[in-house]
């Protein structure tokens, strides 16, 4: 589990905005994530959070994340 940045209390739960972006990808890249960057032709500069049985041109949310703040929700969900 992530530490949260900062005070969190402990009457609520943790969000995406309490964690930490390094910490959570620590973790989620030993279970088997990946990432890829966009394309350099691509105005999108979020990258793809790719879950280790998923595929980079799957579905969004089925396959893949995208971006920093797509990985903290799912995570603290």
């Amino acid at each position: 589990m992530a530490k949260p940045r900062g005070k969190v209390p402990r009457d609520f739960e943790v969000t995406g905005r309490d964690l930490s972006f390094k910490s959570v990808w620590r973790e989620l890249k030993q279970d088997g994530w990946t990432r890829k960057p966009p394309l350099r032709s691509s105005l999108d500069d979020r990258y793809k959070y790719i879950r280790p049985e998923g595929h980079p041109n799957g579905t969004i949310g089925l396959n893949y994340l995208l971006g920093e703040a797509a990985v903290l929700d799912f995570y603290a969900d």
